[in-house]
């Protein structure tokens, strides 16, 4: 391991040019009592290259480095990328002024001399450097490797967090998109058959993912507040959507109609046809209401009816379905009756051919 010695203070060079600018005209030159300061290594070493560096006062006491933190700065051969790395200095005996330094990857990125390299020691705000070194890489004409560019640790740091940080994001939002897949599955499963509604909520929802998604394309930061607000509105809109109060009506039985699926309508109604309304001995009619339904396609010929019992008891004031109420089917239609009020069920496009309430439906 090579080993710096500095004495801060006491250590000095000339200036090279007029204003110190170190470029292919003037260099530093290494002979006289400099000659010891020299690191070399060759392209492509990573990480196991290290330098042991004392750092005394000018009067040949230690350097007390307790609470410093090691800065190497480089200015690279090729005269055009620079390296400043805080990251890779390690203490050894701060309180005999010594530290190690392990060198990145990126400071043996292109052969030739540095065209300057020292340290820099920075402790509350302020800092002091040592006098440069002699910092050779040393070509590799077998493999290629390490493309040559400015190396910025804390900046490094900086990125690397933030990466760590999207990949978690990421699974982050993947757990909330699963759960509010589900969320919006179950709600589908409850809700009523009426188009509009659902299109309207869809709507919704799609606007509120565009947000999320033009955000993330122009580069913002999606913070927590701001998902949490996108999650707030969605779950607004699903506690504001046309749930159906599903309640089961029974079995429906279709003649085979070649595998066509026939559109499921309900109706309510009082006084049908052969029943008599108070007080009166013939059979009338009420208006006919249509509530909302559902249907669940058990066979290509058997379906589960459900309908929005709420519905019919705002539609009609006191309507009532009692235990083992009447059926009967004619054509595309099965009708259920219990005292005057009447609800049908039609499958449009097929033929009824039975209706089985289910034994716990009632109204």
């Amino acid at each position: 391991m090579e080993v710096l010695t500095y004495r801060i203070g006491k250590d000095k060079r000339s200036l090279v040019g007029p204003s110190d600018s170190i470029t292919s005209d003037h260099v530093l030159n290494w002979s006289g009592s400099q000659d010891n300061l020299w690191v070399q290594g060759r392209q492509y070493e990573e990480g196991l290259r290290q330098v042991l560096v004392n750092v005394l006062n000018s009067d040949g006491t230690v350097y007390n480095l307790t609470g410093f933190n090691y800065i190497f700065e480089g200015f690279t051969p090729d005269g055009t990328h620079r390296i400043y790395d805080s990251k890779h200095g390690i203490a050894v005996d701060p309180v005999n002024g010594q530290f190690r330094f392990d060198f990145p990857k990126q400071a043996f990125a292109t052969a030739g001399s540095y065209k300057q390299a020292f340290f820099r020691l920075m402790k509350d705000g302020q800092s002091v450097t040592t006098l440069e070194f002699d910092m050779t890489v040393l070509s590799d004409m077998v493999i290629s490797g390490i493309v040559p560019s400015t190396y910025i640790s804390p900046l490094d740091d900086i990125l690397e967090q933030y990466y760590k940080k999207y990949t978690d994001a990421d699974a982050d939002i993947l757990a909330i998109k699963t759960k509010w897949e589900k969320t919006i599955g179950d709600a589908f499963d409850k809700w009523t058959s009426d188009y509009k509604s659902i299109e309207n909520t869809v709507t919704n929802l799609q606007t509120q993912l565009q947000v999320l998604t033009a955000e993330i394309k122009s580069d913002q930061i999606v913070t927590i507040p701001m998902m949490q607000g996108w999650i707030d509105k969605i779950a607004n809109i699903i506690a504001n959507m046309h749930v159906l109060t599903t309640l089961k009506v029974g079995r429906m039985t279709l003649a085979d109609s070649d595998n066509i699926y026939p559109t499921i309508h309900a109706y309510i109604y009082q006084y049908g046809a052969g029943v008599a309304q108070a007080n009166i001995d013939i059979g009338g009619g009420s208006t006919v209401y249509d509530i909302p339904v559902r249907a669940e396609r058990l066979t290509p010929t058997s379906i589960n009816i459900y309908i929005d019992s709420e519905a019919a008891k705002k539609l009609f004031s006191g309507f009532s379905m009692v235990d083992n109420p009447e059926v009967s089917v004619d054509g595309s239609f099965a009708y259920i009756t219990s005292g005057s009020y009447g609800l049908a069920i039609e499958a449009k496009g097929s033929a009824v051919t039975g209706f089985t309430v289910d034994s716990a439906f009632k109204i």
